[in-house]
């Protein structure tokens, strides 16, 4: 299972499966991902890349619809540093591109980096950064359009008890325990 890929203060990984939006099926399942590297332990850097290269691969072999967003604490807009690099061209070598490329994602005094991403296989409708007034970190906002991952039920599916006399006669001789 994915949690398995987990080493805390490496690579921190929590995970959803969806099947069906708004009671309409997909055509497979969309496993929304959320990654955490925690800031230095640059020494584990190598671990992180081989876990983050696992998750990835998982998502490819099963291929599944994925959304991966996470502080990856690897700032892209830093294009000369080696982590960028190594983190770039793992994304690279599976056709990923980050979902954010030149805004920031966290403005601290006169720092503006971009750590917090997302990436996925999905087509994106609209994708924005929001300044909420929680954290350091901008809030991401990012709109997936499912017109083409979803698909349309023939006839519906109708569940119903068997209401008959001896049936009746059992829930009625049950509710006397109430």
């Amino acid at each position: 299972s994915l949690t398995s890929l987990a080493i805390e203060a490496v690579f921190e990984i929590s995970a959803i499966c969806v099947h069906k939006i708004n009671d309409t099926l997909l055509k497979k399942p969309i496993y929304f991902v959320s990654v955490y590297r925690p800031q230095g332990k640059g020494e584990l850097f190598h671990l992180f890349l081989e876990k983050m290269e696992a998750l990835i691969t998982w998502l490819f072999h099963n291929n599944h619809f994925y959304h991966i967003s996470g502080d990856f604490n690897i700032d892209l807009l830093d294009k000369n540093c080696s982590k960028t690099k190594m983190f770039t061209n793992l994304l690279n070598s599976f056709n990923i591109n980050a979902v954010f490329h030149d805004v920031p994602s966290r403005v601290y005094k006169s720092s503006s980096t971009l750590i917090d991403n997302c990436l996925t296989n999905i087509k994106i409708e609209s994708a924005v950064t929001h300044d909420f007034g929680l954290s350091d970190h901008l809030g991401q906002i990012v709109s997936i359009d499912c017109s083409k991952i979803t698909k349309k039920l023939v006839g519906s599916v109708n569940q119903y008890r068997l209401w008959s006399n001896n049936n009746r006669s059992s829930f009625g001789s049950l509710l006397v325990y109430l």
